[in-house]
Formats: C-alpha cells, structure tokens, sequence
C-alpha cells in the first residue's frame, strides 16, 4: 500500500528545486523537466527558492498554491499523487 503525506510532496518540491538549480546552470535534470514544466505551467526563471519550488509542485498537482496542498486531506492527497 502506498503511503502519501505531506512528506512525500515536501521531497518532490526539493527534487524539483535540485532539477531547477541543475537547470539553471546548463546540468541535466534527473527527476523533472524543467523548461517543459516552465512551459506548461507559464512560470518563468525566477529566484530559485524552496518555497517557489513547492508552489510550482502544488500548481502541477492541481492546488492553487502550497498551503493548499499541505492542508488538503489524505483522501485529496492520495489523488493528486496519482
């Protein structure tokens, strides 16, 4: 059985922000496409921080921001990890 928490989201939000910094300085990215996430999603290069990569994470799931994500219920959770 799959186990989702906030943990989970809080992990990919710090994949993502890796991928981003790889991305900025011409490395490759391991774990997610960044121009293509930039692309989809209408982000842009800004500051590279946690809290936009969780923010650009919470968007991608489905949330309007991260608050909502890690005040959703496990139900909702679960769903969006789908």
């Amino acid at each position: 059985m799959l186990i989702i928490n906030i943990d989970f989201f809080r992990k990919e939000a710090k994949r993502f922000l890796k991928d981003w910094k790889n991305y900025n300085a011409g490395a490759g990215c391991k774990f997610y496409d960044v121009e293509k996430v930039f692309s989809c999603y209408g982000r842009t290069e800004e500051d590279v921080i946690l809290a936009r990569a969780q923010h650009i994470i919470a968007v991608i799931l489905g949330f309007r921001k991260w608050n909502d994500l890690i005040l959703a219920s496990d139900d909702v959770l679960k769903q969006a990890a789908s």
